[in-house]
């Protein structure tokens, strides 16, 4: 039983990863093609990340309509905001702000409704994976999302082609809301352990589940992580192309970033596993503040942009997978098994918050600094945003060594 809800769980998530990705990759480039300013792009970021603090709201539900039931309905309801997408790129005739601005609330609407389905995730995880396994299946789930990383932005960058028109995005959300109906269909079917309905509150149980020492720990490391993250990378779309680099060769990086992370998920899977998640996280860290002064030799040579980003693109995906393991890892075992809901929702709505920050301070600071048009020592103003802000990944370095450490 336990094999078969990994496996359905694992169809699960490979539909969710296939809309992520492309979703990740062209809802920036829909919102620019609508008229979108930085600004928007990092409101974007911004309203997503809290969209995520929907999960306590799960927390509360899930109780109630159980862990699958509630990831069914959920999954259903995103699917409505993706369908009322495709009007919207299919009539957006004239770029405007305002049809950007709908299409923005649209977007967030999708991932809050998503992320209240999204606090049964581990749950179910903990149900169908006992404990001596549960290293083998993240294993199997982080590849399972870069394989679906890998071929998605190869043919959404081929179909949008180099300025591509809001309709263009119609048929992608369209293929997407298939997707939905099949990952809704799976997740009916994976078995879980009842949750017996809670005697506190849920502010108490919040409260308690920030007590432990483990989870403190957690949400103050990947708050720095989280605030950095959603500063920079929501605006890497923006210099890239701004630089010269056409729309689809920029999706087509994320296939190269899924790639670094995919040829690595084993190598850091073992690592974790003999050094722990902390070790793993230090070295990550380490590395992603490093990175950040690639920025000031970003070419004007179009070949080479280009491969500048794939060179780029590609390390960060080997970082990146380096700190998905080390971060799911941590997460898990700082959980303990009485707060299986609200000890999953909590850090991610503390995170989900700080992100927030990150993007809206991102999308004003990057949006100011580009109409300064400045440029010190011929690297222009945007450049050095990104190299100094970046390299505060180095704080994560500082305090992930607090971390609980098995």
């Amino acid at each position: 039983a336990a094999q078969k809800g990994q496996r359905r769980l694992l169809q699960y998530l490979a539909t969710g990863s296939l809309i992520g990705t492309f979703m990740t990759g062209s809802a920036p480039l829909f919102l620019l093609t609508l008229g979108a300013s930085p600004f928007l792009i990092g409101l974007l970021a911004t309203a997503t990340s809290i969209g995520n603090t929907s999960r306590l709201l799960g927390v509360k539900l899930m109780p109630k309509m159980g862990k699958a039931r509630m990831m069914w309905v959920t999954r259903l309801g995103s699917g409505f905001f993706l369908l009322l997408l495709i009007p919207i790129a299919l009539y957006s005739k004239s770029t405007t702000v305002s049809i950007a601005w709908v299409a923005l609330v649209v977007l967030v609407l999708r991932q809050s409704t998503l992320q209240i389905g999204g606090s049964a995730w581990w749950p179910l995880v903990q149900d169908n994976t006992p404990p001596v396994a549960q290293s083998a299946f993240i294993t199997r789930m982080r590849v399972t999302q870069r394989i679906c990383s890998l071929g998605v932005p190869l043919f959404v960058g081929w179909y949008l082609g180099t300025q591509p028109l809001p309709e263009r995005f119609a048929l992608p959300f369209t293929l997407a809301l298939v997707l939905v109906l099949m990952g809704s269909w799976v997740v009916t079917r994976v078995s879980e352990n009842p949750m017996p309905l809670p005697q506190e509150t849920l502010w108490k149980r919040i409260i308690d589940v920030l007590r432990v020492p483990a989870i403190r720990q957690y949400c103050i490391c990947f708050s720095t992580v989280y605030f950095v993250e959603t500063a920079t990378m929501p605006f890497w779309v923006v210099a890239l192309t701004e630089r010269g680099l056409p729309a689809n060769q920029y999706v087509w990086m994320l296939s190269i970033m899924g790639l670094g992370e995919l040829l690595t998920l084993q190598l850091w899977g073992r690592l974790v596993e003999k050094h722990g998640s902390r070790a793993v996280l230090n070295v990550v860290f380490v590395l992603m503040g490093f990175m950040a002064p690639a920025w000031l030799l970003l070419p004007i040579d179009p070949t080479n942009l280009v491969i500048w980003a794939g060179v780029f693109f590609f390390f960060w995906g080997v970082v990146v997978a380096g700190c998905g393991f080390g971060q799911t890892r941590a997460m898990i075992d700082c959980v303990p098994a009485q707060y299986q809901g609200e000890g999953f929702a909590v850090p991610m709505f503390l995170l989900s918050w700080v992100g927030g920050l990150g993007g809206l301070f991102g999308g004003l600071a990057f949006d100011w600094i580009s109409t300064l048009d400045m440029k010190w020592g011929n690297v222009e103003a945007t450049h050095w945003y990104l190299t100094t802000i970046q390299a505060l990944f180095l704080g994560g370095w500082l305090v992930s060594r607090r971390l609980d450490n098995r």
